[in-house]
């Protein structure tokens, strides 16, 4: 899943995005991304949806 660079800007200034401790990116605190890799135009951040880990054991 592409994630625009300006998209990710915006939603971290507003709290809606965030990084978690391994690294993914955290999406209105409930869906976290495991980022790949820069889209070729380097205007996008490419990412794999992954199991969400920060909840009870």
């Amino acid at each position: 899943m592409p994630f625009s660079l300006d998209w990710l800007a915006d939603a971290y200034l507003l709290r809606g995005a965030d990084v978690c401790d391994r690294g993914h990116l955290v999406i209105n605190g409930n869906s976290h991304w495991a980022p790949l890799s820069l889209s070729r135009d380097l205007r996008a951040l490419i990412c794999r949806l992954v199991t969400d880990h920060t909840g009870p054991a």
